[in-house]
């Protein structure tokens, strides 16, 4: 008996969406955002992850004086305005009388890490979500240690109209108790950066007319598993540090959900955690895989063809 199997009665020939080379490059930087007060080890958090995954900082740009202790085009590039064509900056925020901002175009490596404010990091989720992934570090200080490490009177009372985050708009929260960095440096999460900072690639497979209707209820998509195992291990030679998920992995196959909600999940794991989405055979037959290209040429998000 011919084997049946759920067909998509769809066909698309791909013509105009297969990617260039340009955008096969493309890169989502992945920023891991440190937020909070003035002296609360800000700075020391990021040279501390710099250090241990070997990245830089991004430097922002601010309109405020240089202070005794700052290096121009490290600490900050000290200007005397802001850009009036805002439509390539990462973020930008205005802090009592100067400005503070950053270009997306600056961004030349995978990662960074980013000392930015609340505000700016509204900015940038509202703005350009999907030209970076973010980590957001939360750190707090008792009062007493804020002013012991030097800290103007006048600055601490300006961080009181500061507007915190949610906490669920945070990774790690970290409460400097602190008086050496060995002891700050064991309060970080590495493992949880580590984790952020890995690659992951999205097997955008079809699945609808490859899912087997005459075999036993746990062989149904037995044939997709044994495709998506072969394209893992492909994918791994290429890219070992990396990790790879599936539609399939996403959202277990379920009689009561609708296509609607298998679609809806991937297009949101493809436009909030990857960095490559690799397109199989025969995608161009899928609604669903042309779907999720688009996603990824509407947003640029780097892909990869079989």
């Amino acid at each position: 008996m011919k084997k049946k199997y759920i067909n998509a009665d769809f066909a698309y020939d791909g013509s105009d969406c297969h990617p260039t080379q340009e955008e096969n490059i493309k890169k989502r930087a992945k920023l891991i955002c440190i937020v909070g007060n003035s002296g609360v080890g800000k700075n020391e958090v990021a040279r501390i992850i710099n250090k241990k995954f070997g990245l830089e900082s991004v430097v922002s740009y601010t309109t405020r004086p240089m202070r005794e202790d700052e290096v121009d085009g490290a600490d900050y590039h000290f200007v005397k305005e802001s850009p009036k064509d805002k439509s390539t900056l990462l973020e930008y925020c205005k802090f009592g009388d100067y400005e503070y901002w950053s270009d997306l175009n600056d961004l030349k490596s995978d990662a960074y890490t980013f000392i930015v404010e609340e505000e700016g990091l509204r900015y940038l989720r509202n703005h350009k979500f999907t030209d970076v992934r973010l980590f957001v570090i939360n750190i707090e200080r008792p009062i007493k240690m804020i002013i012991n490490s030097g800290v103007s009177v006048e600055r601490i009372l300006r961080d009181q109209d500061r507007d915190e985050l949610r906490d669920e708009e945070y990774d790690i929260r970290i409460y400097n108790k602190y008086n050496t960095l060995d002891e700050l440096e064991r309060e970080i999460r590495f493992a949880w950066i580590a984790n952020f900072l890995m690659k992951t690639i999205y097997i955008s497979i079809p699945v609808t007319n490859s899912i087997d209707l005459d075999a036993d209820e746990g062989n149904k998509t037995l044939p997709i598993k044994n495709r998506i195992k072969d394209i893992r291990k492909t994918l791994m030679e290429k890219y070992p540090d990396s990790r790879t998920i599936s539609p399939l992995e996403l959202v277990p196959l379920d009689p009561y959900l609708r296509y609607s909600d298998y679609l809806m999940q991937d297009i949101k794991t493809i436009m909030d955690d990857v960095d490559l989405v690799y397109f199989c055979k025969g995608w161009e037959l899928s609604r669903g895989c042309n779907m999720e290209h688009k996603t990824c040429e509407i947003y640029n998000i780097p892909i990869e063809i079989e």
